[in-house]
């Protein structure tokens, strides 16, 4: 019997991020809050781009690195600020160097950053919020904008 089904990938991440919001309103597990968002972000992102938008983290690189063009010496290229902004999700997911066998991050604020990047992107993609949604920025509102 076959049990496979279609999934799409935009309610496929739209789960991945409101598991993610879960878990960190819980104060669970942040690692999986960066990689279940991580993974959110990265599919509403290139549903952004196919439909001929601009996602949260292109957006940020592009105009960090006019910023540090102006400002920096030597500045930072686009490239060099996503690659940033993703350390924390790709060194959670991938294990390939035998040298780097931990991590040091501020766990609680890649969640953060990560779980913001992807919830920009959902808002942008003008679906309908999810109740995770709107509990969560709540949250931001509250400790982020108004701290």
């Amino acid at each position: 019997m076959d049990s496979a089904r279609t999934y799409p990938k935009v309610e496929i991440a739209q789960r991945q991020l409101d598991t993610a919001i879960r878990l960190f309103l819980e104060g669970k597990d942040f690692f999986s809050v960066v990689t279940l968002a991580g993974a959110a972000d990265e599919i509403l992102g290139k549903e952004l781009e196919h439909r001929g938008l601009v996602s949260a983290l292109r957006n940020t690189s592009e105009i960090g690195a006019r910023v540090s063009a102006a400002f920096d010496k030597p500045p930072s290229t686009a490239q060099e600020i996503r690659d940033r902004a993703n350390y924390a999700r790709n060194h959670l997911k991938h294990h390939g160097d035998p040298n780097a066998a931990a991590v040091t991050l501020d766990i609680r604020q890649e969640a953060i950053d990560m779980l913001s990047r992807a919830f920009d992107n959902a808002t942008m993609l003008d679906g309908p919020w999810s109740p995770e949604m709107y509990e969560y920025n709540e949250w931001f509102l509250e400790h982020e904008i108004g701290a």
